[in-house]
């Protein structure tokens, strides 16, 4: 019997003391900054997430803001038979006393948005809006947005180059 407790407390103390050292005080210091190391890199990786996550966000609100202007200027457009009422949601013109009542919140909406841009043709009673798409990637030559997303009278939407969406925005006030 005695035997038998001596076999099973050697057993005992060599499981527990196996997997500790018998003079351990703490831990090494290569542990710890391979632990820093690791904790560092997943709160990067996380960050850079967080930020792809809010440019798709901010593209997602562009795109809808410029929609909703255009469902917006057909309803102007059947109620006037003009689509000037929508003129002054541009960002660099102030909303108030120029845009239709009805465009005010979208109004205000679109200047927080400092990449859209309305243009209108009176004579062809056309109208063309853009907004650059931040998280398809901003040019550095001229700081703008490489993507731009494009609404215009004749119901289209297109997404597309800075340049041959705001040239042709310009240019023929529709969409490429």
């Amino acid at each position: 019997m005695v035997l038998i407790k001596t076999v099973r407390q050697k057993i005992k103390n060599f499981i527990c003391l196996s997997f500790i050292k018998k003079n351990s005080r703490g831990f090494t210091l290569a542990e710890i900054m391979v632990v820093i190391a690791i904790i560092s890199t997943l709160t990067g990786i996380i960050l850079l997430a967080l930020v792809s996550v809010r440019n798709n966000m901010k593209d997602g609100n562009i795109k809808n803001n410029l929609v909703r202007l255009q469902n917006l200027a057909e309803l102007i457009y059947l109620d006037t038979g003009n689509y000037e009422g929508i003129v002054g949601c541009s960002p660099g013109l102030d909303c108030i006393g120029i845009c239709d009542p009805r465009t005010k919140e979208l109004c205000l909406e679109l200047r927080r948005d400092t990449d859209v841009n309305f243009d209108i043709d009176y004579r062809s009673g056309r109208y063309c809006a853009f907004g650059g798409l931040p998280s398809k990637g901003i040019d550095p030559r001229y700081g703008v947005p490489n993507v731009y997303f494009c609404v215009d009278s004749q119901g289209r939407t297109a997404e597309g180059d800075v340049f041959q969406i705001v040239g042709t925005c310009y240019r023929d006030i529709r969409c490429p």
